[in-house]
């Protein structure tokens, strides 16, 4: 069967419409009900020293660490470990001038944080 021109542009136009929607948005927040405003949000900013903040108290449950470079050259990420020093959530190239961030869950316990994830002190995330 011989197709003419016209009905393989349609054709094509129709397969990448459908390509398109199938692809759709991992966007979380594009898709979040208005009801539903998500995990609570912690600013860090990244400074030569560390993070600033470094010691947290927070109720157990999602959150989102919402981390800002605002010019460090040395730190560029944020790590949070377990006691054991697993880690259980980071976030690494955040470059100067920009913000990045990461959600996890924290359980009841104490965590360590460190910026960046090699620094041989840090803080702690105290969650009760």
């Amino acid at each position: 069967m011989r197709m003419n021109g016209t009905a393989l542009r349609v054709s094509g136009t129709t397969a990448a419409a459908m390509f398109i929607a199938a692809c759709g948005s991992s966007d979380e927040r594009a898709t979040r009900p208005a009801d539903d405003p998500g995990p609570p949000v912690v600013a860090v900013t990244l400074t030569d020293a560390g993070c600033v903040p470094d010691n947290f108290n927070l109720p157990p449950g999602d959150v989102e660490f919402r981390v800002t470079n605002n010019g460090s050259t040395k730190t560029k990420e944020m790590e949070v470990q377990d006691p054991d020093g697993h880690v259980r959530g980071d976030v690494e190239g955040v470059q100067p001038g920009k913000t990045r961030s990461f959600t996890m869950k924290l359980n009841v316990g104490t965590y360590r944080v460190r910026c960046p994830e090699d620094a041989p002190a840090g803080g702690t995330i105290t969650v009760k």
